[in-house]
């Protein structure tokens, strides 16, 4: 299971053209003007000093294909976002205490970024699990984001 694990690392980090500084597991979210990307697409999205890469992989099991969409379905989705594309970068935390005991409010983030044609888009996301903890991976961002721009 470890081999299998550091050659999935090591595809990520060639893929994303550098060490691997954290991840997670995110949702992208309805306002998603991303081409490649739609509402409820689920995926890792890896952080390394300069760039963020969401990567979905493909879901070709009988059941996953009974309740997707064709162009959805066994399809892997690759987007490298370098930081000095990024124009904007905010988090969404729901401070109230009874909102948080009584329905499930996980961190929002949204990036506005210009693409290759220099349009602006933007990824909403959530998300859904980081096995060093969400504030560590937000920290981790925050810094590599306030760097870029030093």
């Amino acid at each position: 299971m470890s081999d299998e694990f550091d050659i999935l690392q090591k595809e990520l980090e060639a893929e994303a053209g550098g060490k691997i500084l954290n991840n997670a597991m995110v949702r992208i979210q309805a306002g998603t003007t991303s081409p490649e990307l739609s509402a409820d697409l689920q995926g890792l999205l890896v952080l390394t000093a300069e760039k963020l890469l969401f990567k979905h992989y493909a879901q070709d099991n009988w059941f996953s294909g009974m309740f997707s969409t064709k162009n959805r379905r066994g399809r892997e989705i690759s987007q490298v976002i370098d930081f000095s594309d990024i124009v904007s970068f905010k988090r969404y935390v729901e401070t109230s205490f009874f909102r948080r005991l009584f329905f499930r409010s996980e961190p929002f983030y949204s990036f506005e970024y210009r693409d290759k044609s220099n349009i602006l888009r933007t990824i909403h996301l959530t998300i859904s699990f980081c096995k060093t903890g969400e504030a560590s991976f937000y920290d981790c961002l925050s810094t590599s984001l306030t760097r870029k721009t030093d």
